[in-house]
């Protein structure tokens, strides 16, 4: 009798799930690369039923680059997205058809990336190496900034351009460039499970250079057609965050089932790099994802100042905090 009232109650959670599920808004949201650290909150929050206990259910599409994310959101086809805050910034300038409601790294994650058979202990080391750039690489201009912070020349570091981002990681396992620009959270722990080699990196802010990087946005219009349910994303998907804070070792194996790239030490490796950037100074005591007016000032004054950037220089445009629940 008790093993049938078990398996009753079992199928009565089944079937509310199942209930739920069906009578949940259906809303995609696309991410701005494939599955990495950082995305272990949407994930979590999905395993852990965040979104359908908003009444959401939320297709995950993986991305292939901010910028694509971004004019996605941007044109409405997908109402929300998951992309760097600069890119943001500067394709969004124009119309202003999307904006952050939540930055989960308020800390650049960029950095120069390098193997350890190889290892370049400072950024003065750069000096005379072979750097990949990928074509259209929006790491280019950062590279240059970075050499007048050095004071090194164009002509004091040979510059390899490369056609994709596989082919680059690539060369740098086989030696042919000494390093590339990328996010130290994601790609030296997915380069070392997939070629078994020891990756090493230099931080970007280690040379003063720090700007908001990735974001939940939205689409402007959908945000004012449907605030509630944004509201409930970002709702949800701080939870996901503060569970991967409070147990990224259960978050590690949850991520590790969404991709056949990671598994979980590595997945667990990438959590742990991602949540020390969840936070800047001003936004310690704040909710998960808040932002601070005067980061998001010193953004557009970095991309004016160095990416020719013309658009609208008031923060407001660009976030906003209202949709956040109190949850740190």
């Amino acid at each position: 009798m008790k093993s049938v009232l078990v398996i009753l109650v079992i199928f009565a959670s089944g079937c509310r799930c199942q209930s739920r599920k069906e009578s949940a808004t259906r809303i995609p949201f696309k991410l701005n690369w494939s599955i990495y650290g950082e995305h272990a909150p949407f994930y979590v929050a999905q395993e852990k039923g965040y979104f359908l206990n908003e009444g959401l259910e939320i297709k995950i599409i993986t991305g292939n680059g901010s910028g694509a994310t971004v004019k996605t959101v941007a044109e409405g086809t997908i109402p929300l997205g998951y992309a760097d805050s600069g890119t943001m910034i500067k394709q969004g300038a124009s119309g202003h058809d999307v904006f952050s409601v939540a930055v989960f790294t308020q800390q650049s994650p960029m950095s120069f990336i390098y193997s350890k058979e190889h290892p370049i202990k400072s950024w003065k080391e750069i000096k005379g190496k072979k750097i990949g750039l990928t074509v259209s690489d929006a790491s280019n201009a950062l590279f240059r900034i970075i050499l007048g912070k050095l004071g090194i020349k164009d002509s004091e570091v040979q510059l390899v351009t490369i056609a994709t981002p596989h082919a680059r990681e690539k060369a740098l396992v086989q030696g042919k460039i000494d390093g590339f620009f990328g996010y130290y959270i994601n790609e030296p722990h997915r380069m070392a499970k997939k070629y078994r080699k020891s990756f090493g990196w230099l931080k970007v802010t280690d040379l003063g250079i720090n700007i908001l990087s990735s974001a939940v946005i939205v689409n402007r219009q959908f945000a004012k057609t449907h605030p509630d349910h944004v509201t409930k994303f970002v709702r949800a998907a701080q939870k996901g965050l503060q569970y991967v804070r409070n147990n990224p070792e259960e978050s590690a194996t949850i991520l590790a089932k969404q991709s056949d790239e990671l598994d979980q030490e590595t997945s667990l490796k990438m959590i742990e790099e991602f949540v020390k950037l969840n936070y800047a100074k001003q936004s310690n005591d704040k909710p998960l994802g808040w932002s601070d007016s005067s980061n998001w000032a010193q953004s557009i004054k970095f991309l004016t100042d160095h990416y020719s950037f013309k658009g609208d220089r008031k923060p407001e445009v660009y976030y906003s905090n209202k949709f956040l629940s109190d949850i740190k």
